[in-house]
């Protein structure tokens, strides 16, 4: 687990590793977003497509790095089912679901063997827990913030700058 404190960032006195580098330094400096739709029992409770997808856009567009027509992503996928006995029988309110969200970064790569481009997720996060939509769109949100931190952390870091050739602007 990464722990950044603010303090820290500002004056870059943890150090950006390789392995940071390859996980999210990019030379892009705007990223856009994917968000896959949730399954039925999600959509049914009030988890829909369009909560993630607002709350998750609303925190990147705050960082100023989010771009509609990005080349490399940010991906929220989600899954969700309401929690049942094997007889068939609900468990819990209704309102309460077991779900499952990961946030991954997808970078472009280029693979040198048959020059083409594609994407590689190298960075990502998840949970699982058993809520409500609104406790799982916070929670979502709040892994957002911790991916805009890491990012951020990461891009403008002098070792990103210097990998991507934006240290010679």
């Amino acid at each position: 687990m990464l722990v950044i404190f603010p303090a820290a960032l500002a004056d870059d006195k943890v150090k950006v590793g390789d392995y940071d580098i390859l996980q999210l330094c990019t030379s892009a400096e705007k990223i856009r977003l994917v968000v896959h739709n949730p399954r039925p029992d999600a959509i049914e409770i009030g988890l829909t497509h369009e909560r993630i997808k607002n709350v998750s856009e609303s925190r990147l567009r705050a960082a100023r790095i989010y771009d509609p027509e990005g080349a490399e992503f940010l991906q929220i996928a989600t899954n969700a089912i309401k929690p049942t006995l094997i007889s068939g029988e609900q468990i819990g309110d209704g309102q309460t679901i077991a779900v499952s969200y990961e946030l991954g970064f997808n970078k472009m790569i280029l693979d040198l063997d048959v020059n083409e481009f594609g994407y590689a997720q190298t960075w990502s996060r998840g949970s699982i827990l058993m809520a409500d939509a609104n406790f799982t769109v916070q929670a979502i949100s709040k892994a957002v913030d911790k991916f805009v931190n890491e990012f951020l952390w990461v891009n403008e870091s002098k070792r990103c700058r210097e990998v991507t050739g934006r240290d010679s602007e």
